[in-house]
Parts: C-alpha cells; structure tokens; sequence
C-alpha cells in the first residue's frame, strides 16, 4: 500500500511539472505574439505618419508656389505701373522698398458680408494666412556692372574695361582674374566652336572668376545677355565711383546722398553736381536714370517648408516679361527645384 502510494505522489508531481512547463512556454510564447504584434502596429503607424507629414510638407509647397507665382505677377504690375508714372526710376519710388518677412494675414481682409459658407471659407484661409510668412525684393539690375559689357563690342571699349578694373581694385579682387575672364571672352568671340556663353552671373566661375570672387561681386555686377547701361539713380556709391571713372571715392558717397533727398531728373544735373572738371566722366552710351531690367526676389516660409524664388524680368513700354525664373525648396525630406526660361 505504502508503495503504490508513494508511485501515485510521484505520478501527481510529475503531472505538476509537465504542467508548469506548458503554462510557461504559452506564456513566452504570448508575450512574444504581443511583442510582434506591437513591432508591426509601430511600423504601421510610423508609416502613416511618415506619409502624412510628406504630404503636408508637398501639399505646403504646393501653397507657396502659387503665392510665389502671384507675387512675381504682383511686382509685374507694379514695374508697369511705375513706367506709366515716371520715364525715370530712382530708389525713392514704391517698386524699391523691400517687403521684410510678415505674416500673410496682415494682407488680407475678410469680408463683412458673407454667407455661412463663406464665412467658414474665410475662416480656413485666415487660419492659413497665419501661418504662412513672406518677404520679397525688387532689385534694379541697371544698379550693377553687366559683364556681358566687356564683350559686346570687341575690342572692349575703355571706359567699360576701366569700369570693372576700379570695382575690382576698390573690393580687393585679384586684376588677373578680370583679364583672364576677358582674355576667356576675347578667345571664345574667335572661336567658331566657343563653348556656351554664360546664362547667368554664376556661370562665370567657368570663365575664369573665382567662386570667393563671384561672392564679393554680387551685389555689383550682373549678367544680363545684352549690353546694359548703369542707372545712376539707383547704383551704390561703389559702382558710381567705377563707372564715372575719374572721380573719388567720397565724391561718388556725396552723389548719392545728394541724390537720396533729389533723384536726379537728368544726366544733366548730375554734371553740374560734379562740376566742369568732372562732367565728361558722364557718358549716354554707359549711363542712364531710367532702367528695363529687375530682380525680382521672394520667399514663402509655411511651417517647415521654405521655398525662395529669383526671376529675372524685362520691362517694355507695353508689358513686363519673365526672361528667367527659378526656385527651389528644402523642407524635411521633400525638396525640389525648378527654373524656366522665356524667348
């Protein structure tokens, strides 16, 4: 009896054992399905949202290229406006006041009377006005030296050539840079099989200028594809001091601050200003006070998307055209650009 009872605990331990054992091995195998279940749904939520946001960032892109295409209309209208109003331009008029970053909003009004439906259509584009930040410039290139001066006529004339020489010298730019861009231009005029000539003021490095140099000469020259006078209402102190030649420095600051209570109405008065000793330093065939061709620059901030936009334009006594135009936008993980050209 004794023995049969002993055989009998020892089978119920045993079945125990077993017991425990199976428990635990449904028990880590539950938790391994919770994990793997967890570990999918994650995936699937951060691919969700992952998508969202790429499509929030496009869909904002989206939003800031029409604004960018209106406000480039907008400043067409404006430069066409301005040649109605004056033969002359000079940096007092509305065309050359730049619009700093500000909120959308503060150009916007709602209607006071509108339906229900209207009302909520102007409530969802106030919210997004809110959100979106712009700022833009209009900038008279005639301000600037064109490089395509120094070879639309060959040989360079003098005073062009002295034009570039003085605003090199006066930024401390290497002179050996100009003239191998000019020996560059002079070589390529020979040549049938020249390589293309440069577009934009950027192309240049391949001519002969150095990307440190194209830096510092930004904001005082440009290339514009046809040979171009410079607007002495608008230029710096800086490029009136290299295109009139033989003048000083401070006589090209005195101009312009002269010029900032008075634009000048004629070539003229800007004679008499410098006196007889000077007055040959103003030539027509390289100064005007009127101009044809401007930058018109802008920029649309929507949360974290950022597009900026530069077009180049022309203006004409009966329309504003786009020569180039070109943008581009980098916002998380979309990011394009664009640039198209006219005729």
């Amino acid at each position: 009896m004794m023995h049969q009872a002993l055989q009998q605990l020892a089978g119920a331990g045993h079945f125990n054992s077993k017991h425990k054992g199976q428990s635990g091995m449904a028990l880590i195998t539950a938790m391994i399905t919770v994990l793997a279940v967890s570990i999918i749904v994650s995936a699937a939520l951060w691919k969700s949202w992952t998508l969202a946001q790429a499509e929030s960032s496009k869909r904002h892109a989206d939003q800031a290229q029409w604004l960018l295409s209106a406000a480039l209309d907008w400043s067409r209208v404006i430069l066409k406006e301005d040649l109605r109003a004056s033969q002359t331009d000079n940096l007092t008029e509305p065309w050359a006041v730049p619009l700093q970053e500000v909120k959308l909003s503060s150009f916007l009004k709602a209607s006071a009377n509108s339906n229900e439906a209207t009302q909520s259509n102007n409530a969802q584009d106030d919210l997004l006005a809110s959100q979106v930040f712009l700022s833009g410039q209009i900038t008279d290139e005639h301000s600037r030296l064109n490089f395509f001066n120094l070879l639309a006529t060959n040989p360079t004339p003098p005073p062009v050539a002295n034009a570039f020489a003085r605003l090199f010298e006066s930024l401390h730019l290497p002179q050996s840079e100009l003239l191998q861009l000019m020996s560059a231009f002079a070589s390529a005029q020979k040549n049938e099989n020249a390589p293309l000539w440069p577009q934009r003021l950027e192309n240049l490095t391949s001519w002969g200028l150095s990307p440190s140099t194209l830096a510092t000469l930004k904001p005082y020259a440009t290339w514009i594809n046809e040979s171009t006078t410079v607007n002495l209402n608008t230029a710096s102190p800086l490029v009136l001091y290299a295109t009139l030649g033989d003048i000083e420095m401070s006589q090209a600051e005195r101009l312009a601050s002269q010029r900032a209570s008075q634009p000048w109405s004629t070539l003229g008065d800007i004679q008499n200003a410098l006196g007889p000793q000077h007055a040959l330093s103003v030539n027509a065939n390289y100064h005007q006070l009127s101009s044809k061709y401007f930058m018109v620059s802008g920029k649309i901030r929507i949360d974290e998307t950022q597009i900026v936009s530069r077009s180049l334009v022309q203006r004409t006594p009966s329309q504003v055209l786009i020569v180039w135009s070109e943008r581009g936008a980098q916002a998380d993980n979309v990011s394009f650009s664009s640039t198209t050209m006219n005729p």
